[in-house]
């Protein structure tokens, strides 16, 4: 995998923002954690670019801000198909 294909899956989470936005901290700001869940497995390149993202931030604010990564759908409601339907009065 290259550093390309990281970055452009970074971007397109959207997590560059998050990066930007821990990066204006001051010396004195609150720590704070960013979650991230995601659908893929822990050996799938979207996971891993996960990793990168992790290590990076974390160097850059000297761990004031955490960032905890859930993979495959570990914090996530159960799916749809899992969850009965809710049906109003009128329908029965």
């Amino acid at each position: 995998m290259t550093v390309q294909s990281i970055a452009s899956r970074l971007t397109r989470w959207g997590l560059v923002s998050a990066a930007a936005a821990g990066f204006a901290l001051s010396a004195e700001a609150q720590e704070f954690t960013i979650k991230i869940g995601h659908i893929a497995s822990t050996t799938d390149e979207d996971h891993k670019g996960a990793l990168v993202f992790q290590d990076f931030v974390q160097s850059q604010t000297n761990e004031r801000v955490k960032v905890e990564i859930y993979p495959a759908r570990s914090r996530s409601p159960a799916p749809r198909s899992a969850v009965p339907p809710i049906c109003c009065l009128s329908c029965r």
